[in-house]
Order: structure tokens, then sequence, then C-alpha cells
């Protein structure tokens, strides 16, 4: 019977609380694109003409107070998604070395999140299990730039043209720049991150390659500790939740694929 790796709850609060933030995110760019349309000077003729000037003038007020007041929700559940990121993040920690090592450091330990079960508790099952993870990782991290590039460049357009059209206070223009701000740095860190988790992949594929080839008794302890720590640090400082939806259509493939990347290196 499988067991969930001990983070599992975390991160999932740490994912509905993203994907609240999302839909916040979509909504606050067909709120910026309407007021930006409102301020167009043929709509504005045919709203003088039909007497909806109040009406509209109602319309852009509320669009960017609710941008303003999502702007701020927003930043405070990034802080609550970080909280559950770092609670979560130790418990995989544990979870890695309880099985690589045979240790209980989490008082449970999954069963079925690794694919390495059969191999001796030690070093070299730690290095298996995390080539295994930064093999996932990065997969599916590629998978998730394109989607979160499209959404972080449609938000900041739809910002930007309100702020500059100049329907907005000096108050909502600064928290609406802010928060765009703030959304594409975690892009440029997300691109970042996957730039860092393939880099990684490929290091535990050169050790790999060294260790089928090494005479026996050779020494690789060293080479084995800095990739485990390149990860480990790279998954903290990135803070990046692997998107469900993506894992659930590509986890056969990447099993499979896993699989002949063990056949490959000789794991066993």
């Amino acid at each position: 019977m499988s067991i969930p790796s001990p983070h599992l709850n975390d991160f999932q609060s740490a994912r509905k609380i993203e994907k609240a933030q999302t839909r916040m995110l979509w909504v606050a760019t067909g709120l910026a694109l309407c007021s930006f349309a409102l301020s167009n000077t043929n709509v504005q003729v045919f709203i003088t003409e039909n007497g909806l000037v109040e009406i509209a003038d109602y319309v852009k007020k509320t669009s960017n107070v609710l941008i303003s007041v999502m702007a701020v929700i927003y930043s405070i559940l990034e802080f609550i998604v970080l909280l559950y990121f770092d609670a979560g993040g130790k418990k995989k920690r544990n979870d890695l070395i309880d099985n690589s090592f045979g240790s209980n450091l989490n008082g449970i330990k999954s069963v079925g999140y690794f694919s390495n079960s059969g191999l001796k508790d030690g070093l070299y099952k730690l290095a298996v299990n995390c080539f295994e993870s930064s093999y996932f990782t990065a997969t599916i991290v590629s998978n998730m730039l394109l989607k979160k590039w499209i959404a972080t460049g449609s938000l900041v357009i739809a910002i930007l043209l309100s702020v500059f059209s100049g329907n907005l206070g000096v108050l909502n223009s600064i928290i609406q720049l802010s928060i765009t701000g703030i959304i594409l740095q975690q892009t440029i860190k997300l691109q970042w991150y996957y730039f860092k988790m393939n880099q990684i992949n490929q290091d535990f594929k050169v050790l790999f390659n060294n260790l089928m080839n090494a005479p026996e008794g050779t020494d690789n302890n060293a080479e084995i500790l800095r990739n485990v720590l390149n990860y480990e640090c790279g998954h903290a400082w990135g803070c990046v939740l692997n998107d469900s939806d993506i894992y659930d259509k590509l986890n056969p493939k990447m099993t499979q694929d896993w699989e002949a990347i063990k056949s490959n290196y000789k794991i066993q």
C-alpha cells in the first residue's frame, strides 16, 4: 500500500491558495482591460452621447479599487503560501533522509513516493532518490513555464495600460505597479529555478556516469553530497510548487523514462 509523503498536506494547502491567487490575477487582468477600454477616446464619445458618463466613471473607479484590494490580498496569501511551503519543505527533506537511510525523522515515511525501495540504505540510495526528484522537478517545471509567462504577460500589459491611461490615483498606481513587479519577479524566478533544476539533473547524470565506470572502491561521496545539497538548496530557494495537473498528466511517461534512466546508468 502506498503512503503519501508527509509533506503532501502542506503542499496541497499551498496549491489551493495558489489556485485562488491565479483566479484573482485573471480577474484583475479583466478589470484592468475594462478600465483601459473605458478610457478609449471612441468609447468615451459613445458614453457621453448615451448619457453613461456616471456609470462609466463608477465602473472605472470600482475596477481600480478592486484591483488594488486584490493586489493586497494576493501579497498576504503569498506570505501564507511561503509558510506552508517552508513547513512542507522540512518534512520533504526528512522524508528523503528517511527513505534513503531507513531512519524515522518524520514519525512516518512515504511508501511509493520514491521508486528505489530495492536499493540498500545509504548515501548511494540518497543520490538515486535525489536524482529521481531532480528529473521529475525539471520536467514538470519546464512544462509550467509557458502558462506562467502567458498569465504574467497578460496581467503586466493590462495593468500598465490601465496605469498609464491616467485613470488611477497615486495610491492605486503604486499598489498595482508593485504587484505587477512582484508577479514579474516570480515568473523570472521560476525561469531561473528551471535552469538550476535542469543543471542539477545534468550534474546527477555526470555523477552516475562516473559511478558506473569508476573502479570498485572509488569514493564519490563528496560529489554525491554536493549534488544533493545543490538540489535541496535550490528547491528551498525557489519555493516552487510543482503543478499537480501537469504531474498527473506526465507522471506515466516520466515514470517510464525514469526506469529507462536507471537502466542506462545501471542503478540497481
